[in-house]
């Protein structure tokens, strides 16, 4: 058995059912040094890993996978940091300034739509008082900075993944007033207070954390009620809060099975019956999966977990299930799936043989909730255990939101695709959720697109071996927030670029399906957040159909926009991107490009052909 890495530093931590609210929160703590997680429901601290700058008055925030920071050594600078959530190391940063001059005294930090906002002093003190709130960008400058009203003093910020609602708070030693905040004019609201002083705050569902380094202690206020309870934390020094368990688009913590100090840690899951641990036997999001039964015993084991449901509510179970046995192929396996609110809601039973290596199917199931809490339960109910074992990877459940018919071709609100069927297998499934690993350009072009104003397609195929293509779309005729971009970060968001003959039939298809991973031989993140803006894929390698470069740009109407570069160089044996595509558009006189994404928008432009020679492509909108 392969031992795991401690991913995220959660040794000893058994979290099991997460209640409603409860929560993982990153800080800082100034007497090690060291990143760490709070548990927010008990108090514990655990080490993430040593900081190698010294903590100061600093703050938190996290977008996507990447953690900021804002580093104040009080009147001297301001530093922007991003650090590995993972070992605490810095990856970047840069000096924070603000109308080009350095600046001298931040005190807090949040992001709002991936965008980092900070609240800074401009008067150098001369009132002791954070009273500005300004955007902050990957170089560390400031823009769009708004004084406050009278008397503002923005000690900590947080912001409500959701709404996009950003509160603050006002903090003397002995007590703190809570905020909501407006932008445009920035304006503020008081709602709530506390009788400690704290430093920086946090939002997580419906509750709004507050750390106080001053009495050591964290606090949850109920945004609904204001009610206020408190949880003791250990002798330390914590300053700032930031999200560490963020479940993207899924209500289930864990369901990649990433998480955990060991193969018998599995954070977020109660485990019973049987030797159920996280193994390598396969994984088809990240680099585990659970295995069922890993002591060839009884094959008994059950996994579960509770969630926060809306009574009413439809929702989507999938899963990949897969059996894996190298001395055994064959062998038949089986697995129970139930979903249990007041009732049963799911009680289903999906099969497989098991292989060498692991063949994972991905599984779809639906249920409406009766209750305000719903327990998802998986059982092996394989009747072979010697040499044998059932896998389970990438759980989610979501809601499924109302809106258009899935089935019709038209991308909908709740829709991660819509494929014109309601079948499953064929990358989209019966309910209009993107299946793992299988979404692809369609056969013809899809309906629903954001259609862009400019767009230009270049192909060269003159040089065998060393073959080109350039795509730009721009102008998109809605405004493109991050979101409609997906999410390559803390998502798994794949994106294909689609290219049509003039009769509508498919000529090309290149894919990137890189989200989270190294790109290159120095092994860099190949994703990176455009500060809020968008999203920027790097690889020198081209191994994903020869992309070296994809840029993704959001902005209001008009001003979205999408670049896709790609190549083969055969002198350094880069030959994956695709061949031929300038000869199946070949005496063409239009072409449709389309840039698609398997959970967010999609984007078109209808071209006219200037060049089709076969060997040459080139074509543009308008």
């Amino acid at each position: 058995m392969t031992v795991r890495l401690i991913l995220y530093a959660l040794a000893a931590l058994a979290l099991g059912a997460a209640p409603a609210g409860a929560a993982l929160l990153y800080s800082v703590d100034r007497d090690t040094n060291e990143l760490v997680l709070i548990d927010t429901a008990t108090g514990n601290v655990f080490p993430v890993g040593v900081l190698d700058f010294t903590p100061l008055d600093v703050d938190l925030t996290r977008v996507g996978d990447s953690l900021f920071a804002t580093n104040s050594d009080f009147e001297v600078s301001v530093t922007r940091v991003e650090i590995d959530p993972v070992s605490g190391a810095t990856l970047a940063s840069a000096p924070v300034t603000n109308g080009g001059g350095a600046l001298t005294n931040s005190e807090s930090l949040t992001q709002v739509g991936g965008q980092l906002l900070v609240g800074f002093d401009t008067t150098l003190f001369t009132d002791a008082r954070t009273d500005s709130l300004g955007e902050l960008d990957g170089s560390g400058a400031i823009s769009n900075g708004e004084a406050g009203p009278a008397g503002a003093d923005f000690d900590g910020l947080g912001s409500d993944p959701v709404t996009g609602q950003i509160y603050s708070v006002d903090s003397t030693p002995t007590d703190s007033m809570l905020f909501t905040v407006s932008r445009a004019p920035l304006a503020t609201s008081s709602f709530g207070s506390l009788d400690f002083g704290v430093n920086d705050i946090e939002v997580v569902g419906d509750a709004l954390f507050a750390v106080s380094h001053i009495t050591d202690e964290l606090a949850a206020v109920d945004l609904a009620t204001q009610d206020v309870t408190t949880v003791a934390l250990p002798a330390g020094d914590f300053f700032g809060l930031a999200r560490a368990n963020d479940l993207g688009g899924s209500l289930l913590c864990n369901g990649s099975f990433e998480l955990g100090a060991g193969p018998d840690d599995v954070p977020c899951w109660d485990v019973s019956g049987s030797a159920a641990r996280v193994d390598t036997q396969g994984a088809t999001d990240g680099s585990f999966s659970l295995n069922l039964n890993g002591d060839d015993t009884a094959p008994d084991a059950v996994v579960s977990q509770t969630v926060a449901t809306v009574p009413g509510v439809t929702y989507e179970l999938s899963f990949d299930y897969g059996a894996f046995s190298a001395a055994f192929p064959g062998t038949a396996q089986q697995l129970g799936v139930q979903a249990i609110g007041a009732t049963t809601l799911l009680d289903e039973a999906v099969d497989d043989t098991a292989s060498s290596p692991t063949s994972f199917e991905r599984f779809a199931f639906s249920f409406t909730a009766d209750s305000d809490t719903t327990t998802i339960e998986f059982t092996d109910l394989s009747l072979e255990s010697i040499s044998v074992d059932s896998n389970i990877d990438d759980v989610r459940l979501v809601e499924l939101v109302s809106g258009g018919v899935c089935g019709d071709g038209v991308l909908d609100e709740g829709e991660q695709c819509d494929d014109g069927n309601t079948v499953g297998g064929d990358g989209c499934t019966a309910l209009c959720q993107t299946e793992n690993g299988a979404f692809a350009c369609a056969p013809a072009p899809v309906a629903g697109c954001l259609v862009a104003a400019k767009a230009s397609l270049s192909i060269s195929e003159k040089k065998t071996g060393n073959e080109k293509l350039k795509a730009k779309l721009g102008g998109f005729e809605g405004a493109t927030g991050q979101g409609d971009l997906g999410d390559p970060l803390a998502g798994a968001t794949r994106y294909h670029l689609c290219v049509y003959d003039e009769g509508g039939a498919l000529a090309a298809e290149l894919s990137v399906d890189r989200a989270g991973q190294t790109c290159g031989p120095k092994q860099k993140p190949c994703w990176k957040d455009k500060g809020g803006k968008g999203w920027l894929y790097q690889d020198p390698a081209t191994e994903a159909s020869g992309t070296k470069k994809l840029v993704l740009g959001s902005g209001p109407i008009g001003k979205g926009k999408a670049l896709w570069q790609a190549a083969n160089k055969a002198k350094k044996g880069q030959a994956a991107m695709p061949t031929g595509i300038a000869a199946a558009l070949a005496g063409a006189d239009s072409a449709t490009l389309q840039l698609v994404t398997s959970d967010a928008a999609c984007f078109e432009a209808g071209l006219t052909v200037k060049k089709a020679d076969g060997v040459l492509f080139k074509a543009k909108a308008p």
